[in-house]
């Protein structure tokens, strides 16, 4: 699974550096945390909860999983081109 990390807030996730307080500390705000944890809601149009992981409990959503990582200098990344790629080279090739 591929996390979106800034959606979450974080502001560096290679060494786990996520946005704090930024109404009390400023816009430069941060922590680092030692872990993160996850959650799923799966609602309808009307914002009603149809499923949820871990389950719900009087309307809580206890247990959460704990997430942590090891810090990182230089992500892992394979290159590939994007589809639209093939359809300009076809173009120029003829």
């Amino acid at each position: 699974m591929r996390i979106p990390w800034l959606l979450i807030q974080s502001r560096n996730p290679s060494n786990k550096e996520f946005i704090s307080d930024v109404h009390k500390d400023g816009l430069e705000a941060s922590r680092i945390v030692d872990e993160i944890y996850i959650g799923a809601l799966y609602i309808d149009d009307t914002g009603t909860v149809l499923d949820s992981f871990p389950s719900i409990e009087n309307n809580v959503l206890n247990n959460l999983s704990a997430y942590s990582w090891e810090d990182w200098e230089m992500p892992e990344y394979k290159e590939r081109p994007k589809q639209s790629y093939y359809i300009i080279r076809d173009l120029f090739d003829d």
